[in-house]
């Protein structure tokens, strides 16, 4: 379905969240997947990991 809406050179930015029930869909579909941004905080001594996901079609990339 992602390939109506997306030109070759394209991307598509989800939320981590969305990152587990994604990968075996993205991939069946042709998408490759790469961390666009990552990073840390921390705040009352908890520390919290974070990235960006980022799909992009294969299709059309060299």
């Amino acid at each position: 379905m992602a390939r109506a809406h997306l030109a070759p050179r394209e991307w598509a930015l989800i939320s981590s969240g969305d990152l587990g029930h994604l990968r075996r869909p993205a991939a069946e579909e042709g998408f490759q997947g790469e961390v666009a941004a990552q990073g840390e905080v921390t705040q009352d001594g908890q520390r919290v990991d974070y990235f960006a996901p980022r799909l992009r079609p294969s299709w059309g990339h060299a």
